[in-house]
């Protein structure tokens, strides 16, 4: 793992705004994110809401193909491609609000 994320730190695989499992990225620099991003829209008038989900699997949720494609362009090694390729294969999202699950 520590390869994969060298080799996603080097090329900028990750959006900027991406906190997990991120060397020098803590959970309070996510909230102080989210704050400075909260605080941005008061200053201006607008509301700021927010959805807290506890995402079980976040890799179900990407589109498959293009990440794939970037890893590609990006010139990660087939190796990892390969891997992260069949880990997403056949995979589903289920989100739990509360106590129900929504599939």
């Amino acid at each position: 793992m520590e390869e994969t994320s060298r080799l996603l730190e080097e090329s900028s695989g990750l959006p900027a705004n991406h906190y997990g499992e991120r060397p020098c990225r803590t959970t309070m620099d996510a909230i102080y994110h989210l704050i400075d991003k909260i605080k941005g829209a008061w200053r201006i008038g607008l509301v700021a809401s927010v959805l807290y989900l506890d995402v079980e699997g976040a890799f179900p949720n990407t589109v498959t193909d293009r990440l794939i494609h970037n890893m590609c362009r990006r010139r990660v090694p087939p190796t990892y491609v390969e891997f992260v390729h069949s880990l997403l294969t056949n995979c589903r999202t289920c989100l739990k609000p509360s106590q129900n699950s929504i599939e």
